[in-house]
Parts: structure tokens; C-alpha cells; sequence
């Protein structure tokens, strides 16, 4: 990280994504019988764990904590189950939040609606990632 103090909200979120996109393309590897560069494992790893320990002694706002946080939803979402109250992070567009559908679908061209469904391949992949010793270590 940088010398000169934390890193702001945004910078930590950069360095979280680099970590899940590098953990995950090893895990990648590792599902299709090629061995994984355990350098960038470790290297992953490490990030990812120091911009954990900026959660305890860090001024950001429960936004920015938020903000970051979700960067490791790929390694740890799991699908919810139909008998529990889905948790809504962002209220689709009407007219008290200042958005009007038409607007998001054509800048995202996107159904929010109903959440992407996550193929069988996607938990494998997160078993793999889980079952790196620098990953369950850290």
C-alpha cells in the first residue's frame, strides 16, 4: 500500500477487485487441470488481507466500508434460498429514487428486476478458490 497513510475507499476497492479477478482467473486455471502461479495467489492474498485490516482502524463511512466490501461479493455470494426475504442493496427506478427506468435500461441494459441466476460452474468455481490454502489461510 502507500506509505503516506490508508488508502481512500476507492483506491481499496481497485485493490480488492485486482485481488478477486486474480484469485479467480487461478481458480480458473486450477478447474481446467492447469497448475496455478502460487505467486499470484500469495500476492492476491496479501492485498486482499491488508485492505481487511483497514476496516478496524480507518475513518471511512459506512458507505465507503459498504463499497469496498462488495468487491469480495464473487467469492462469497451463494444464492439465496426462496424461503428467506431477499436483501434489496439498491431499489430498482420509480419515481421516489430519482430515476426513470427508461434512462438505467439504456445506460445498463440490464433487468433489474430479477438477479442474474448463477450457473453450477460458478459455486465450483468458488469451491476452488476457497480450497487454495493461501486463500483459506489468509
Amino acid at each position: 500500500m502507500d506509505s503516506k497513510g490508508p488508502p481512500s475507499a476507492e483506491r481499496a476497492r481497485s485493490i480488492v477487485d485486482f485481488s478477486v479477478v486474480a484469485l479467480s482467473f487461478e481458480g480458473l486455471l486450477i478447474l481446467n487441470g492447469t497448475l496455478s502461479n502460487q505467486r499470484v495467489l500469495h500476492a492476491a492474498c496479501r492485498a486482499a488481507a491488508s485492505v481487511a485490516q483497514l476496516f478496524t482502524n480507518n475513518r471511512w463511512t459506512l458507505e465507503e466500508k459498504a463499497f469496498v466490501l462488495l468487491g469480495f461479493d464473487p467469492l462469497v455470494h451463494v444464492a439465496e434460498d426462496d424461503d428467506a426475504e431477499p436483501m434489496i442493496g439498491l431499489h430498482p427506478p420509480h419515481l421516489e429514487t430519482g430515476i426513470r427506468r427508461e434512462v438505467l435500461d439504456h445506460l445498463v441494459n440490464i433487468n433489474l428486476d430479477e438477479e442474474r441466476p448463477r450457473s453450477p460452474m460458478y459455486r465450483e468455481l468458488q469451491k476452488v478458490i476457497w480450497q487454495i490454502p493461501d486463500v483459506s489461510c489468509e
